[in-house]
């Protein structure tokens, strides 16, 4: 299914888009944090240096749901929705 761009939306399709995308931001916020967690563990428990990578690539990747977040929270504020 093709998202609408977020010009186009309604108020209320809007609001409900920014509580989707907070909710994300919160469970990325979540993996990278128990990621980084095991990399920590393993380094230290096990020496292995490998799990270190993993909450780099999970950085990454909550990055891009920080940033959709922030595209929806200009386009309220523009409309002056709170």
């Amino acid at each position: 299914m093709e998202q609408k761009p977020l010009t186009e939306l309604t108020d209320q399709e809007l609001q409900a888009e920014f509580k989707k995308k907070k909710q994300a931001q919160i469970a990325a916020a979540f993996v990278v944090g128990m990621s980084a967690g095991v990399a920590f563990w393993a380094i230290m428990n096990k020496g292995n240096y490998w799990f270190a990578i993993l909450p780099i690539v999970m950085a990454y990747l909550s990055r891009n749901a920080s940033k959709d977040l922030k595209e929806v929270k200009k386009e309220m504020e523009a409309r002056k929705i709170s």
